[in-house]
């Protein structure tokens, strides 16, 4: 499985963060990793409000979602399902 995936699950963990505004983030931060770091950065990008800004920059927050990731991560690998993140070269085209 791909070293990313547990952060592409952390960010599906935190409310407010859907597919559209992970797309538009990763058109900025390129990576799942750099958006979860970009902390404050956050901020100038469309459609990310103070409420976002303050969901990406609560480590309590950020430190629950990592955990699920981690605990969903051990669940599908435990079960040998493969996840797909839509940057993979398996994602159907069409989805994307």
């Amino acid at each position: 499985m791909r070293d990313d995936i547990k952060d592409w699950l952390t960010l599906t963990a935190l409310p407010g963060v859907g597919c559209a505004l992970i797309r538009r983030l990763l058109d900025v931060f390129a990576t799942p990793a750099a958006i979860l770091a970009a902390g404050r950065d956050l901020s100038r990008i469309e459609g990310v409000g103070r409420r976002l800004t303050a969901v990406f920059t609560d480590q309590a927050r950020l430190a629950q979602a990592r955990r699920w990731a981690e605990q969903e991560y051990e669940r599908v690998r435990a079960k040998d399902i493969q996840l797909l993140c839509s940057d993979d070269p398996l994602f159907p085209p069409l989805l994307r």
